[in-house]
């Protein structure tokens, strides 16, 4: 997609963000396409560990060729992930390939656990423009401790040799991201350990080492949270959607149980869902903070120092990824 119809994609939601339009003239921009919700670990940090409600499955290759057909040539990126492991739908490459042929850049957030060297082969071939390793501690210790289910030494050794092959090949893509995830507690020792470990890992060929702030999955992860910085309006229902496997759409990642029903993408076209009763009333309680009874209210994403609505640890990625592209993020943004 050309920068110039991105910027005009990105004016056009500005726009209607400060606007607080409900009825929304285009389609989002960015969107969260839940591939499977299937996962083998059971992290600390993660709602996943206590998840016993959620129906497991894979999305139907048939469901995820109708959504990419009513996307193309309208949102900018999909993130192939959601609440599960991506690897662990047989047909992930296939849904990049369908994807990419549309014209719209793919990204994945794996914990590498099933990225074998066969694996790692084929999804590379496949050709998705970023891939996010989730990898939690800078040693064996650390990285089981949160990781339940994980093998340090296994995973490690996944991920270098994605890397090694993406080298090997000579591919510019994808972009490739290790996110951490720093714990509430952290220590100047914790740091100084995870640099180092982030210096290790670049040398290895990773594009970028991202330490996250914590968050509280809208109330739905252990532990507690402060929310007493000013609320800022979401941005999730200007400029996204996020798709569970079996077509369910809800307003944003955060809502990890899909409670706040927004359409069903088996009965209802994307445009249909977008501008729906369901999403005009829920951008209509966000921007008047009417959360009776909703997830928002328990949310600390609009509870963080923002800019234009962005919060300002997104900021630079957000920009560096969405205008300049992976290509030149490379040497516009430091690692």
């Amino acid at each position: 997609m050309k920068r110039h119809d991105t910027l005009f994609r990105l004016a056009r939601v500005f726009w209607h963000y400060k606007t607080r339009s409900t009825v929304l003239p285009y389609f989002p921009i960015r969107v969260w396409l839940e591939t499977t919700n299937q996962c083998n670990l059971r992290c600390t940090v993660c709602p996943n560990a206590k998840d016993t409600l959620s129906r497991r499955g894979n999305m139907d290759l048939s469901l995820y060729e109708s959504i990419v057909n009513q996307l193309a040539g309208k949102v900018n990126d999909l993130n192939l992930s959601h609440r599960g492991e991506p690897l662990f739908h047989p047909e992930l490459e296939t849904m990049i390939h369908m994807a990419s042929e549309r014209n719209m850049a793919t990204r994945i957030h794996t914990n590498a656990t099933l990225l074998d060297a066969q694996r790692a082969q084929s999804l590379l071939k496949s050709g998705p423009d970023l891939v996010s390793f989730s990898f939690d501690g800078y040693d064996k210790e650390t990285y089981e401790s949160v990781r339940i289910g994980g093998q340090f030494d296994e995973v490690f050794e996944n991920i270098r040799y994605f890397l090694s092959e993406k080298k090997r090949l000579g591919l510019t893509k994808p972009y490739t991201v290790m996110q951490i995830i720093e714990p509430s507690d952290v220590s100047g020792q914790y740091l100084e350990k995870l640099a180092r470990f982030g210096t290790t890992v670049r040398e290895l060929g990773l594009d970028k080492f991202y330490v996250k702030k914590s968050h509280n999955w809208a109330g739905n992860a252990p532990g507690s949270y402060s929310l007493s910085k000013q609320y800022v309006i979401c941005t999730f229902l200007y400029y996204s959607m996020t798709i569970l496997w079996n077509g369910i759409v809800c307003p944003c990642p955060q809502d990890w149980y899909g409670t706040l029903y927004l359409g069903d993408l088996n009965e209802q076209t994307i445009e249909e869902v977008w501008n729906g009763v369901q999403y005009r009333d829920m951008r209509r309680r966000v921007a008047e903070q009417d959360f009776s009874g909703c997830l928002c209210e328990c949310c600390d994403r609009v509870f963080r120092d923002s800019f234009w609505g962005i919060p300002t640890e997104n900021l630079k990625s957000f920009a560096g990824e969405t205008l300049a592209g992976y290509k030149l993020v490379r040497k516009l943004i430091k690692r």
